[in-house]
């Protein structure tokens, strides 16, 4: 390997390690509770695989606010160095505790239509375990989200990482306490609960490092904020979450189509999707270290260079998804089926883990040229490519295998759609970057 490619990897490598750390530990900790919900209660378990689209949209709504704010660093001087505007920096943590009061209701509000469509009748009283503890988390989980992006803005990400990471460890020990005491708590409940004791104990953290480190001062007023970085804030929030809204709806429906095939199926989707996002985790990592070089040279034309750092990304991560992928599936490090499970169901589970974890072995050079689309290149092309890959194609493709094959349709088209993704990501990448004078290779 030439020189030059072994101080790129050590980059992507070293840069993206603390980032896959402070983030996959929530990963860790979503499996950690799913082990313990089956311990303690398996219907809960079964309801927590459930809701699993809920909390990757409280995830998407929370990235979303700070990628929101995050955007009006660019267009506002409230935020320099390490001096932050103290009525700006009021107000963003304002709306944000109103905005996770407003999203718990909202969620609260839609729980017996999502129960509907699921068909869950049999795990609603779990559910609204769930759906009743909300406010105790949202509001919180929002303000750490606004104030995470502030201090990384600041330049104080090791800290903050440090903070967020040893949060979450001591979360999942309270989870544990809970789900394992005899307090009469829900599951469910004591795993929102859990969630909330991060994102207060984050927020102490997180003030604490501010009080240290970080100056504020009166500066522009909201009024003239608003005016230079209002419409960006807002415009960013919502293309962002317009992008992720078509992956939520993809994923209520494989949920539904999965959940109608039993418990056994269930397990299933409980495990793969916590697997999933753990190395989604990873995949992020790495292209967040990835896309701002990649900005730069583009920015400075330097486009040969820019060519041979995403042909080189995008290696390393179809490369690494694939070794990623096979550990998880030749480790065995699946859901445990019970021993009386019919054979042709197993047979079925066992093919549906697999192909899963194939697609998923693709996904980490889809979201590169689609964060690429995204964020530099053009947004709108981003927003049309994902609605096309989610409601024109892929949601139609799991009705036709799950139709005519059942779960073993499902599965077959999981890695289908993967692929037939990353050929779409790839042909409408090179067609824009060809606009930029070149078209990287991969």
């Amino acid at each position: 390997m030439q020189s030059a490619e072994k101080k790129n990897l050590k980059y992507f490598i070293t840069n993206g390690a603390p980032v896959f750390i402070s983030m996959g530990v929530f990963a860790i900790k979503a499996l950690w509770d799913s082990y313990w919900l089956a311990e303690v209660d398996k219907s809960s378990m079964l309801a927590f695989g459930l809701i699993f689209p809920i909390l990757i949209f409280i995830n998407v709504f929370a990235v979303s606010l700070g990628n929101a704010v995050m955007s009006s660093f660019s267009v506002s001087d409230w935020l320099v160095s390490r001096r932050i505007n103290k009525f700006i920096f009021s107000w963003l943590s304002a709306f944000s505790i109103g905005l996770g009061v407003l999203t718990s209701l909202a969620l609260w509000f839609i729980q017996p239509f999502m129960v509907l469509w699921l068909d869950a009748a049999s795990y609603q009283l779990n559910l609204s375990h769930f759906f009743d503890a909300l406010l105790s988390w949202l509001p919180f989980q929002f303000l750490s989200a606004v104030w995470m992006i502030c201090l990384r803005g600041t330049g104080l990400y090791k800290s903050s990482g440090l903070i967020a990471t040893l949060c979450c460890i001591l979360g999942m020990l309270i989870s544990y306490l809970l789900l394992t005491s005899a307090l009469p708590l829900p599951p469910l409940a004591s795993v929102v609960y859990s969630n909330a004791a991060i994102s207060i104990s984050t927020l102490i953290g997180l003030s604490i490092l501010m009080r240290k480190h970080i100056e504020f001062s009166p500066g522009e007023s909201i009024k003239a904020f608003m005016e230079q970085a209002g419409k960006k804030l807002l415009s960013v929030f919502g293309s962002s979450m317009l992008v992720n809204l078509f992956t939520l709806i993809f994923l209520f429906t494989l949920t539904r189509l999965l959940a109608q095939h039993g418990p056994e199926v269930i397990s299933v989707l409980v495990y793969m999707t916590r697997i999933e996002q753990l190395i989604l985790v990873f995949f992020l990592s790495i292209i967040s270290v990835l896309l701002p070089e990649i900005s730069h040279l583009i920015r400075q034309e330097q486009y040969d260079q820019a060519s041979e750092y995403i042909r080189l990304g995008s290696r390393f991560l179809l490369l690494s998804g694939i070794l990623l992928t096979g550990i998880v599936f030749f480790a065995g490090f699946m859901i445990a089926f019970d021993s009386s499970t019919e054979q042709n169901l197993l047979l079925s589970l066992t093919l549906l883990s697999g192909l899963w974890l194939l697609g998923m072995s693709l996904q980490g050079v889809s979201i590169l040229y689609l964060q690429m689309l995204n964020i530099v290149l053009a947004p709108q092309m981003a927003v049309q490519l994902s609605f096309g890959r989610f409601i024109l194609m892929a949601i139609p493709l799991l009705y036709i295998g799950n139709s005519y094959l059942g779960i073993k349709g499902i599965a077959v088209m999981l890695p289908v759609i993967q692929v037939l993704s990353l050929l779409l990501f790839t042909y409408f990448y090179k067609k824009k970057m060809s606009g930029h004078q070149y078209a990287p290779q991969t």
